[in-house]
Parts: structure tokens; sequence; C-alpha cells
């Protein structure tokens, strides 16, 4: 890396010289008008990013990393670049290559995701697509739904979405990976379809003291299983006889064995 000035002996002061020079994750529009999240480390990190909305930007954060902006973006600190939204007029594209990896869509503030939708690449490792704030969502092996907008997902292994405090929906079909759920507060719906081939698993932790939640569950084929869990008792189902109530405080783990589908009330 080469830094030079010129005239006289005037002292030059480079802020954040270590996020722009020797930064680990790259915030860039490319030409396209698509907001590109790269991991530019050599074999990869555990990233841990996120984007929100603040005021008239899209906010991108790791907190266990330095970012790099470009112009037209602005360095938070190190691990914080804010992009203004009126410049992503295509889609966000988030690349984490190697490592543990996370990316959390925070909707407390308001959906980040812009109308062309994002595409999260996991890359090689466990990684995981997160997301919380009041929305109903939609997952698939290949992509999250929150509200009316879209992340398409590759190589991601797990999910973990949290609610708010109004009432959200979670629809969870043709799921064979690993996910959590919980709606927090508010009458919270839990629609869980279990179908196709290949091993999946759902844990729903509802942590909300207010409001009723519903689930309904579907499934027909061996090997996925369902966990509902709050507080200490347990009580574990592990054949097609499935309860028509479940308690918050409880384990439900449930076999799916047969062609079978029920509805569930959760009550507090």
């Amino acid at each position: 890396m080469l830094v030079a000035g010129t005239l006289g002996r005037s002292a030059w002061t480079l802020p954040n010289a270590n996020a722009e020079f020797s930064g680990e994750t790259d915030v860039a529009l490319d030409g396209a008008g698509n907001l590109v999240i790269t991991d530019i480390v050599l074999g990869g990190k555990d990233d841990l990013l996120d984007i929100s909305i603040s005021g008239t930007n899209l906010r991108v954060h790791d907190p266990n990393h330095t970012l790099v902006s470009h112009p037209g973006e602005t360095l938070v600190d190190i691990h914080t670049v804010d992009v203004p939204r009126a410049s992503i007029t295509g889609n966000i594209q988030v690349n984490t290559l190697n490592g543990t990896d996370s990316f959390t869509v925070d909707s407390v503030n308001g959906n980040p995701i812009v109308a062309g939708g994002a595409i999260f690449n996991g890359g090689n490792g466990t990684d995981t697509i997160g997301s919380s704030g009041n929305a109903d969502y939609g997952l698939t092996d290949t992509k999250l739904t929150v509200g009316n907008r879209t992340v398409t997902l590759i190589a991601v292994e797990a999910a973990d979405l949290k609610g708010g405090a109004a009432s959200n929906t979670f629809t969870v079909s043709n799921w064979t990976l690993t996910a959590k759920l919980d709606g927090q507060e508010g009458g919270d719906v839990y629609i869980i379809n279990f179908k196709g081939s290949g091993a999946g698993s759902v844990a729903i932790n509802d942590t909300g003291a207010s409001g009723t939640d519903k689930g309904n569950l579907q499934w027909r084929n061996r090997g996925r299983q369902l966990r509902h869990h709050q507080g200490h008792c347990q009580a574990r189902q592990r054949d097609s006889n499935l309860p028509t109530a479940i308690s918050r405080k409880s384990l439900l783990t449930a076999r799916m064995a047969m062609t079978r589908s029920r509805s569930t009330m959760l009550p507090d």
C-alpha cells in the first residue's frame, strides 16, 4: 500500500484508516445498483452481519469485523456502513464465503429488504439466516419471505426467526434443515408443513407472556421433528397421536410418521 502527499510539510490524517485499508467485509454498490456485501478475508471468516433501516439509509453492521465503505456511503464506525436506500435500485447480495456465518434482517425500524429482494450465499460451513421484528415470515429451503420481500437462500443450513410485540405468522414449508421460531409477544400463528423428502426440524420457543398462539401441523413422511418448548415441565409425544392442546410450558417432540393434519392451540 502506498500513501503519498504533497504541498509542504503538513500533517495528514486518515480517519478510520484501518477499516478503509484493512477491512474484512466489503460493502459496495455495483454498476447495476446492487448492494454487494462480500467477505474479503482470504479463506473466509465467521461473519455476523445484519441489515436494518437507519433514517433514509440501509445500515450494514458486523460487531466482530471491520467493514470497507466506498464513495457515496458513510462509514459510521469500523463495524458499520450506511448506504442511501435510494441508491439501491437492484438487489442486496450477501456473500459470506467460508466460515460459520449469519445474516440477519432487522425489521425493528421497518423492512430493510429492497424491492429487488436479497440473496444470501452462505458458502461453505454452517450458515444461518435470521430475522427479527414485527413481520410475517415464509420459510423454505430456498427462500425466506419477510412481509412481501424475499431473501433467496443459497448454501444456508439454518434459520432463526423472531417476531415482535404484534401478532406474527410463521409459515414453514418443504423445510429439510434446522429452524428456530419465536413469535415473542402477541397471538402468533405457526403453520408447519412437513412435506416432501429429507430430514428437517423446527423448534418453536415462544418467549412471549401475552396472547394466545396457534399452530397447524402437517406432515407426510418420516424423519421430521417439531419441538415446542417454554418453561421447565416436559411432555413428549413420539408417535402419530399428536395432542390437540399443547401448553406453552411443555416440550413437544413429534416424529412425522403418517399422513396426518392436526391443528393445535398453544394457550398461555
